[in-house]
C-alpha cells in the first residue's frame, strides 16, 4: 500500500495500463461511488450506507478502482463479529464495475485485494457474501475459493430471473498474530 493509500502489488505489471485500486477511506468518494452502484446494482443504498464505509473503519476491506482516474469499480466490505467467538467475518456487500469496463478483470483485482487484506488479519475467519443464485457471479466467486453454504429464499426482492440468493462462504486457515507461536505450535508466525 502506498502512503496514499493505492494499492502497490508486485503484479501491477498485469493490470490493465492506467488502472489504479485505492482504499476508500475519503468520503467525498463515496458520492462518485453512489451513481456507479446506481448504474451496477438494480438497489438503492441510504445514506448511512455511505457514510458508514468511511466512518467505521472498514477501510482495508473497501477500494474503488480508477481507469484513468475516472471511478469503474468499487468494492465495499464490512466487519461483523462471529457469534460465540473472539474471531469476525468479513461480509463483502459490494462488488460492481461499470458495463463498459467488464471483462478487464477489474472485478478480480478489487476482489483480491480485499481477500489478501482480509488474510493478512488473523482476527478474521472467513469472507462471505450473498450472490444471486444462477447468476455468473457464482462460478466468479467459486473461483476464487468460496463455497455455498445456504440457499436463501427471496433474499432478494424484484430481480429477475430469481429473487434467491446463495449465501457464499470462504474460510481461512488459522493463523496466529504477528510475534506469537503459530497455530501448530512450532515457533512465530511471524510475517516476512
Amino acid at each position: 500500500m502506498t502512503k496514499d493509500g493505492e494499492v502497490d502489488f508486485a503484479d501491477q505489471r498485469t493490470w490493465p495500463a492506467g488502472l489504479r485500486l485505492k482504499l476508500l477511506d475519503d468520503e467525498r468518494v463515496t458520492e462518485r461511488l453512489r451513481v456507479l452502484d446506481k448504474i451496477c446494482f438494480p438497489v438503492v443504498y441510504t445514506d448511512k450506507f455511505y457514510a458508514a464505509l468511511v466512518t467505521n473503519g472498514w477501510h482495508d476491506f473497501s477500494f474503488i478502482a480508477l481507469y484513468h482516474d475516472a471511478l469503474v469499480g468499487g468494492i465495499t466490505s464490512r466487519i461483523e463479529a462471529i457469534e460465540g467467538s473472539s474471531k469476525f467475518k468479513l461480509y463483502v456487500m459490494t462488488l460492481g464495475v461499470l458495463p463498459a469496463y467488464r471483462h478487464m478483470g477489474i472485478g478480480r483485482l478489487l476482489l483480491a485485494s480485499v481477500l489478501k487484506n482480509a488474510e493478512k488479519n488473523p482476527d478474521i475467519e472467513k469472507v462471505t457474501l450473498h450472490v444471486q443464485d444462477g447468476s455468473a457471479a457464482v462460478r466468479f466467486y467459486q473461483h476464487f475459493g468460496f463455497t455455498a453454504e445456504e440457499k436463501v429464499p427471496n433474499y432478494y426482492t424484484n430481480i429477475e430471473p430469481t429473487n434467491d440468493a446463495l449465501y457464499l462462504v470462504k474460510s481461512f486457515a488459522p493463523r496466529a498474530k504477528e510475534g506469537t507461536a503459530a497455530p501448530d505450535g512450532k515457533g512465530s508466525s511471524k510475517r516476512k
